[in-house]
């Protein structure tokens, strides 16, 4: 019974940092639907794979050279295989990847619209919440997104590798 506690406390704090990030944020083109989505050599870059999530860390405002405290370990081996899919249409999904803690649980349990702007990832799972993201790597082969914390002291570094390279 304590395994199905932990998946739901993980999952729970994984959501709950994503449904905070999308309240707390600006709207931004108040409906970037895809009718408006263009692709850029760069942005062209998160498609065609699955990016997965190898490593998050979480650092203090202000202080980038302070690690507070890398939280990887903390996801159990099932919420680690969790992938992001980026398409060519502008829409995105997160899917369970090949594991799942329980059969119940969704393939795809969050999806919606994305676009860059600059140096900002934007995720819009619906017209009302979007959550941005600082992109601070984007190569074929890695993506590093920094998320603030809305009224807290600290920040989250969420590193994902490409499953594959066309």
């Amino acid at each position: 019974m304590k395994p199905k506690i932990a998946r739901f406390s993980h999952l729970a704090a994984i959501f709950a940092i994503v449904i905070c990030a999308a309240c707390a944020k600006k709207q931004h083109d108040s409906a970037f639907s895809t009718k408006n989505f263009h692709l850029t050599n760069e942005n062209k870059m998160l498609l065609d794979t699955s990016w997965k999530e190898v490593k998050i860390e979480v650092y203090e405002h202000n202080t980038d050279d302070s690690k507070v405290k890398n939280i990887t370990g903390q996801f159990m081996k099932s919420d680690l295989d969790d992938v992001i899919i980026f398409n060519r249409d502008g829409t995105y999904i997160f899917d369970e990847g090949n594991s799942k803690a329980r059969k119940e649980s969704l393939q795809v349990y969050q999806n919606g619209n994305w676009q860059m702007q600059e140096d900002q990832l934007l995720l819009s799972a619906s017209e009302e919440q979007v959550t941005q993201y600082q992109v601070l790597t984007l190569t074929p082969e890695k993506l590093v997104l920094k998320y603030r914390a809305y009224k807290k002291k600290y920040f989250y570094i969420l590193t994902y590798h490409s499953t594959k390279s066309s």
